[in-house]
């Protein structure tokens, strides 16, 4: 290494790699104009700045670096250890150039120190992928990761799981609800598993969040969006990596640089695409016709030819009704609205990054101010981000990362796809949404019909009209990160500590009223008279007063911990090892018992001549659901990469196809969420007993014996219970 330097810096001193010949901290004057002219006064104050110039990526030194006072000939170089001094002006900006890397302006007003990162110019060389637990360089990623940048998910929407479909490769992603603000399920390369969760693994900044929190995180604040597809990618999460695994990582500041202010204002209109069309009321009751007679020839049309005459007339909406209630229930568009402000910057021993995000999301109902509540759509959420990192001395670094939520929603007591359904469900003609309100009355008087004996419909207004919910939530994700440099003890050598704590918390709370059903006498009803009829109450439950729920409460809080010691070390020109080791521990807590995972996770990988790249990656997970003996499981996985580009004869299409990589890979991973979502008990190897005892109960191995008292079993304990496996295979080619 110290013959690489000495070789180094002789080929400065021939060729200068485009630099001054200059004397760190002497000024060159080239002419004696230059020398003889006046300066300003805050020229002549000067000042010596010291700093150090390194790889973004690899963090080595950069020997020759060009560093330019910016707008004048004076300069320097890094010495043999990537450091340099300098006399600047008390306001001064600082240029560094070095070949293969990206030109970086810094603005040096009030530093002292300026510790410099320089980034490839070289994309491919340069782009670094989160995986599991750390980064890597995309050239020599060997396994299934898509990454993107948080800016490509950007939309007019308040909701991130919304915009996923179409940017991610191999990520579904399914809205099954079109309320506002509502997160879309999404798998990874379908679904991997027979039972439990079939979701991915979702990690913010190293912790495991909900689609839910992931959901009002604002694309401005993340930095990467990083999905692990296969066996090689998500081994080490082994219990939680079966569906693949979301990797986001959010912005932090950089230091050294002013503070840089973004905002962002929207306002977007919402308006559905494909509408449903209806047919009126008397074109409904003709077709209805045709398909009963196409049925049953000789039967009797239920619908006579003069109440299809009449409701097609509008004689009396109230008798001979045609409602669109798709046109009653839904406003043909609405405005959401959208506010984001962040600021990121840093000095020499601080960066950090905050950020604020406002969301207001309305919904299509079309719903009138009938009560003291109102309970049209109406959601408030707001998220906060805040990264802070402080250098404590030159090889330990503190990261405090906190995400905040906390919300507001108002609405129906009856989600939008509930109300949509009775809708369609109900045709045009049976009944009107209401009859007009008389003097004196207190309250209103809502149509409807006997399906059958005394069931009534479901009016699809008063289903909307008649309740009110509203929800208060707030979540808390607070993490702490340790990164100590361990070069003293063998150069690339790193302990990283996390510790992180969740809480999560909701309350909730309904009003409604219970409705006065009429319906509208036909026999009383004359077309000489065609505004009269008469009213028949349909029931006598309803109320003119409100009532109301107590308070109903849901929380959760989670404790998760991981160490890992990272190496990483170049050997010679050709060989590039980095190895990994990580211990994880997590505790999940909503009921009196908590949930709890365990493991120890680790990497290999080596790349020759960064073209012959190999990686071994295992995860040894643990979970309380299971026996003893079966609680740990091992997973391991094996990939291989080849960088064709690289080799000689690829020269000749290497401006048609600059970077080709063959790569594959083949391991095992596993779910211990197995039965999480079909009533079985969290711990698979005891039987569910209920002592409560009162009432009949059925029991026995099929349930068909029945008792009057005593205990009876929920579910019985399954014998010989294991981790589900899943054996993954990815074949796969990288190309540009």
């Amino acid at each position: 290494m110290n013959v690489k330097k000495a070789l180094f810096a002789s080929s400065l001193f021939l060729c200068g790699v485009g630099v001054l010949p200059v004397t760190a901290g002497l000024p060159v004057a080239h002419d004696e104009s230059e020398i003889s002219s006046p300066m300003p006064e805050q020229q002549k104050k000067k000042r010596t700045i010291t700093g150090n110039v390194t790889d973004g990526f690899t963090g080595e030194p950069l020997i020759g670096v060009s560093i330019m006072l910016k707008g004048s000939s004076d300069g320097t170089t890094t010495d043999l250890d990537g450091n340099f001094s300098l006399s600047i002006p008390v306001k001064a900006q600082l240029e560094f150039s070095y070949i293969g890397y990206k030109k970086q302006v810094l603005d040096v007003t009030d530093l002292v120190v300026a510790n410099v990162k320089l980034e490839s110019d070289n994309e491919m060389l340069a782009e670094v992928v989160v995986v599991g637990a750390g980064t890597q360089k995309k050239v020599s990623v060997t396994g299934a990761i898509t990454s993107v940048k948080g800016t490509e998910l950007h939309a007019p929407s308040s909701s991130l799981t919304s915009n996923f479909a179409g940017k991610l490769a191999g990520v579904i992603a399914v809205a099954t609800d079109g309320e506002p603000g509502t997160s879309s399920n999404f798998y990874i390369r379908g679904i991997g598993t027979f039972g439990g969760r079939a979701t991915p693994l979702i990690l913010l900044d190293g912790v495991e969040i909900s689609s839910g929190d992931l959901n009002r995180i604002p694309p401005e604040s993340i930095e990467s969006f990083s999905i692990l597809k296969d066996a090689s990618a998500t081994a080490i999460y082994g219990a939680r990596g079966a569906n693949g695994v979301m990797l986001v990582t959010t912005k932090i500041g950089t230091e050294n640089t002013k503070a840089s202010i973004n905002v962002t204002v929207e306002n977007s209109f919402l308006k559905p695409v494909n509408e449903v069309g209806y047919v009126d009321g008397a074109r409904w009751m003709e077709i209805y016709n045709e398909a009963q007679l196409a049925r049953t020839p000789n039967a009797t049309p239920k619908y006579s030819q003069e109440r299809i005459d009449y409701t097609r007339s509008g004689i009396n909406p109230y008798v001979y009704p045609d409602v669109d209630w798709y046109d009653l229930v839904f406003k043909e568009s609405t405005m959401n609205q959208r506010a984001n402000v962040n600021i990121m910057g840093g000095g020499p021993k601080v960066s950090y990054y905050m950020s604020l995000q406002a969301n207001h999301d309305t919904g299509l109902l079309d719903i009138p101010k009938a009560y003291s509540f109102d309970n049209n759509i109406n959601k408030w959420g707001y998220t906060f981000q805040n990264n802070i990192a402080y250098k404590v001395t030159p090889t330990t670094r503190i990261d405090l990362r906190m995400n905040a939520q906390i919300g507001n929603n108002k609405g129906p007591n009856a989600s939008v796809s509930d109300i949509f359904y009775q809708v369609y469900n109900n045709n045009p003609v049976t009944f009107p949404a209401y009859f007009p309100a008389e003097p004196g009355d207190k309250h209103i008087k809502y149509g409807n019909a006997i399906l059958s004996g005394t069931s009534l419909y479901t009016n699809p207004y008063q289903y909307m009209l008649g309740s009110y919910k509203e929800v208060n939530y707030s979540m808390l994700n607070t993490s702490i990160y340790i990164n100590q440099n361990l070069d003293f003890v063998t150069k690339g050598l790193k302990i990283i500590a996390l510790v992180n704590w969740k809480s999560w918390s909701e309350t909730s709370y309904i009003r409604w009223l219970d409705p006065y059903w009429y319906r509208a006498d036909s026999k009383s009803w004359s077309p000489d008279n065609p505004g009269e009829y008469t009213l028949e109450r349909l029931n006598s439950s309803g109320s003119e007063y409100i009532s109301q729920s107590g308070i109903g409460r849901g929380a959760d809080n989670t404790f998760y911990f991981h160490g890992q010691l990272n190496y990483e070390n170049t050997f010679g020109e050709d060989h590039g090892v980095t190895a990994m080791l990580m211990y994880m521990q997590r505790e999940y807590r909503n009921d009196v018992l908590p949930n709890r995972n365990q493991g120890l996770s680790g990497r290999l990988t080596y790349a020759f001549q960064q073209k012959y790249l190999a990686e071994f990656n295992f995860g040894y997970n643990g979970t309380e659901r299971l026996d003893k003996g079966k609680r740990f499981e091992f997973f391991p996985a094996m990939s291989l990469g080849w960088v064709v580009s690289s080799e000689k004869f690829w020269q000749p299409i290497e401006k048609y196809v600059d970077y080709f990589k063959l790569r594959g890979s083949y391991g095992l991973v596993g779910s211990d969420e197995t039965g999480s979502y079909d009533g079985a008990a969290h711990f698979l190897y005891v039987n569910n007993v209920n002592l409560g005892g009162g009432g009949s109960y059925s029991t026995g191995p099929t349930y068909s014996s029945i008792y009057k008292k005593g205990p009876s079993i929920n579910s019985y304990a399954v014998q010989n219970a294991h981790w589900e496996r899943v054996k993954k295979m990815d074949i796969g080619v990288d190309m540009t």
